[in-house]
């Protein structure tokens, strides 16, 4: 399943607000397959930046490594170099 594409629940075929949806992104987690292609790097390096502590906190489901797709984005634009 890709968490992409993930429907909130109570989603009632209605448009969410902007509100709704900046609530919904902070609570969406996304696969260390997905943060990988996110960020353009390899998956190994992700998990090299990882274990360094250069990533935000990954949640761990069962064998299954996540992140939070908004902190993830945030990471993105701390590390953005602006030429």
């Amino acid at each position: 399943m890709n968490n992409l594409s993930a429907i909130p629940p109570n989603f009632e075929n209605k448009a969410m607000t902007i509100q709704q949806q900046k609530q919904f992104d902070a609570e969406r987690l996304i696969s260390r397959k997905d943060t990988a292609a996110l960020i353009g790097l390899s998956e190994r390096t992700i998990d090299r930046k990882d274990r360094a502590g250069e990533l935000p906190a990954r949640i761990v489901i069962d064998r299954s490594v996540f992140y939070r797709y908004a902190e993830i984005l945030a990471w993105i634009e701390s590390h953005r170099v602006v030429s």
